[in-house]
């Protein structure tokens, strides 16, 4: 019914049904859809949450390696040369 362009009417009538007993099908149909679009919406919550905190660590990782990277070019001296020593990396609590 939902992609057919037909009537409640006309559908009922080829499966030799009640019109009532059709509009009650699409009715519990409809419901059972809304159920598990709230089902669903409630499982992806957890696991946007998890996306979210596995991007940042994998920042924090990158940023870490170009750091220790950057620390390896420069024989490990600890400060770059002209500047100062360089902050301390800081890494956000969870």
């Amino acid at each position: 019914l939902a992609s057919s362009a037909k009537s409640v009417h006309a559908v009922a009538q080829q499966l030799g049904i009640s019109d009532k007993r059709l509009a009650e099908w699409k009715r519990r149909a409809e419901l059972e859809d809304q159920l598990q679009d709230k089902d669903v919406r409630q499982e992806m919550a957890p696991l946007k949450r998890e996306v979210k905190r596995l991007r940042m660590e994998r920042d924090i990782s990158r940023k870490a390696a170009a750091f220790f990277a950057r620390e390896n070019d420069q024989g490990g001296q600890g400060q770059r040369q002209g500047h100062g020593p360089q902050a301390p990396l800081v890494f956000p609590r969870r």
